[in-house]
């Protein structure tokens, strides 16, 4: 088998690109909620502790892989940077956004320790995580509630998705460390393309409320479901499993990128 272009193995196994799509739902959640250009200057904060907290939970995260655990080194120092930070942000009177940093901090250290031995939580957590990435840029924005429990369901249930569609790429290195992800429950095919339950069911969610960012994400969703049509029609391997999230992380990061300049300049 032909070994995968440098682009495609940065595109879908580097930390570094799984660290832009959790900082950037904050983002999104930000620039949802604000509504005048006064509040930008204030985004560096959120930036910053979102940044840190998401550094610290992918180094917990490599914990559970031997081959990862140098990254795992990171935690003393993030826990020396980031309690000062959150006693910073609270007296900024941002305590509604350090509260969900700290459940999202518990939520994916509680994966990593025990989430990753069930599917069931493993998906319960992606889901949860999802929701809390973006209420907290509503919280720092401090935007509506309602809006951002609407958007908040529409993130973890993509979250869950994403989070099948990795599962089942990483089937073997799952399986040799003894979790029981649901590619290992059921199976590499069939749980890839079980993925697009949840992502098909965060898009009819968001066919209640149709404005920009729906059409923006609603548009990436045909590329993503044509990508899956093509992967489930065909003898789906690990390889174009690859190449699959590869598309998807361009797809979906064009589309939050786009929506975000849009925003931005609108405001």
């Amino acid at each position: 088998m032909r070994p995968l272009s440098r682009p495609v193995v940065f595109l879908t196994q580097s930390r570094f690109v799984e660290f832009l799509f959790a900082a950037g739902l904050p983002l999104i959640g930000y620039c949802l909620a604000v509504t005048s250009l006064d509040a930008l200057p204030h985004i560096w904060l959120m930036l910053i502790a979102t940044g840190l907290t998401g550094a610290h939970i992918l180094a917990f995260n490599d914990t559970c892989f031997p081959e990862r655990r140098p990254t795992a080194r990171l935690l003393g120092m993030h826990a020396c940077i980031l309690a000062p930070l959150f006693i910073f942000v609270c007296s900024r009177g941002h305590h509604g956004a350090v509260l969900a940093l700290l459940v999202m901090i518990v939520n994916w250290d509680l994966y990593a320790w025990i989430g990753k031995r069930s599917w069931l939580l493993s998906l319960l957590h992606h889901c949860i995580g999802g929701a809390l990435h973006v209420a907290v840029g509503f919280l720092f924005a401090d935007g509506d509630w309602r809006r951002a429990t609407f958007v908040g369901v529409y993130f973890g249930l993509c979250m869950a998705g994403g989070a099948m569609h990795h599962e089942a790429i990483d089937v073997d290195e799952d399986q040799a460390a003894g979790f029981t992800s649901g590619a290992v429950r059921f199976g590499f095919r069939r749980w890839f393309v079980l993925g697009g339950v949840p992502m098909t069911l965060a898009h009819l969610w968001l066919l209640q409320r149709i404005d920009r960012f729906a059409a923006v994400m609603l548009s990436a969703f045909a590329v993503y479901i044509v990508l899956l049509v093509v992967c489930a029609v065909r003898s789906i391997d690990h390889r174009r499993a690859m190449v699959f999230r590869m598309y998807c992380r361009i797809v979906y990061g064009l589309a939050g990128a786009g929506y975000l300049v849009w925003r931005l300049v609108t405001l």
